[in-house]
Order: C-alpha cells, then structure tokens, then sequence
C-alpha cells in the first residue's frame, strides 16, 4: 500500500496524508466519488496557494531484532533521506519487565518438551495454551477422584503442538505427564530456570 505526507520543501507537515485529510483542509469542496487524493492535491489551494506538495512514503522492512530483549517500534513520522521520505523503525533495549514477560510468552508459545524413558511413544512437544492446561487440569483431577480415565476408556490420547495424538497406556503416566507440565508451567510463573526435554518415567 502507497502512503503519501505533505511536505513544504523540505519540512515534514503532515503524515499520513489521505483523502480525509484533502477533504478537512478543503470543507467546502465535492468531490463526488473522486477519491483519488493524489491527483485532486495540486489543485487544492493547499497546494497553489501554501505550495504544500504530496510526496510517496517509503516504508522501510523492519530490521533484524532480538524480540526477547529488544523492542522494533515502527516509526510514526518519516525523514527526508538523500531526497526521498523513509518510514524507519526504532530498536531499544526492553525493560526488565518486557524482557522477563517476551521470555514467558515465547516459552509458552514453544511448548513443554516430555521424553519419556519407558513409552518414547509419548515423546513430544505440547502445547500450553490456557485451554489445554485448564483441560489437562480437569482429566488429572478426574483420575485422582476416581482412579482411572473419564469415559471409562482404558487409555488416553492427548495432542502434541502439532496436532498429532499420543496414546497413554496408563492413569500413573498420564498423571506424572500432568505433574511434569503443571510444574514446568509453575517454574515459568516463578521465574524458575529448567531444561528442556522433561523427562518421565
């Protein structure tokens, strides 16, 4: 998409100019259905009588950034660089709450890592999105009340991140998988260190 600032010579005067803006500084002109702003604007008498003129923007891609300590904030206004308008970007350090809460978000976003010693089976990634800790929460507490899975179903399946399902032979590794997430999801609340893959019996 094309975007256009009025500029006097050299001197930024507004960013982004659209037909809005053509319509405000010319109440008491129709234009019809003619929208295309760039082409009425040099008969404005913004233009024939301030010498205001409508240049193309060039909206920079964004540069390379550490999004867990750094923030890439685009720019709101753009700068005049070897005679052509650029709409950059501006990198900074985070603060030490931004860093710590990127760390979590991305940890939470990647998953939980479980290998298991005895059933490779289950080996995977899983996701921790608040509805699958609330629906993992509901089966482990299912299983500690009543001493086996809901349904009366004599193993359970449960989706990895990507979608594919992993079969558990049993209530005792299923729960210690439920433990093995609640406990990593806690280390992450508490600011807690731990290495990735988890591993269960």
């Amino acid at each position: 998409m094309s975007t256009y600032a009025e500029v006097l010579g050299t001197t930024l005067i507004q960013y982004p100019y659209t037909f809005t803006q053509l319509q405000i500084e010319n109440p008491y002109t129709n234009y019809g259905s003619n929208t295309d702003f760039v082409n009425i604007f040099p008969f404005t008498d913004t233009a024939t009588k301030c010498g205001f003129t409508l240049v193309p923007v060039t909206i920079l891609p964004q540069p390379t950034f550490d999004p867990l300590n750094q923030l890439c904030v685009e720019n709101t206004t753009p700068t005049l660089v070897n005679g052509i308008w650029e709409l950059g970007w501006t990198v900074a350090p985070m603060s030490t709450i931004q860093a710590a809460t990127a760390k979590y978000n991305n940890a939470i976003t990647s998953g939980v890592t479980i290998n298991s010693n005895s059933n490779p089976s289950i080996n995977a990634t899983y996701s921790l999105t608040s509805t699958q800790i609330q629906n993992l929460s509901y089966i482990s507490a299912y299983i500690t009340v009543n001493s086996k899975f809901p349904a009366n179903q004599t193993t359970f399946t449960w989706p990895d991140i990507t979608g594919n399902t992993h079969t558990f032979s049993n209530t005792s590794l299923f729960q210690e998988f439920a433990t093995a997430v609640a406990d990593y999801v806690t280390s992450l609340d508490l600011n807690i260190s731990i290495t990735l893959p988890l591993i269960i019996s």
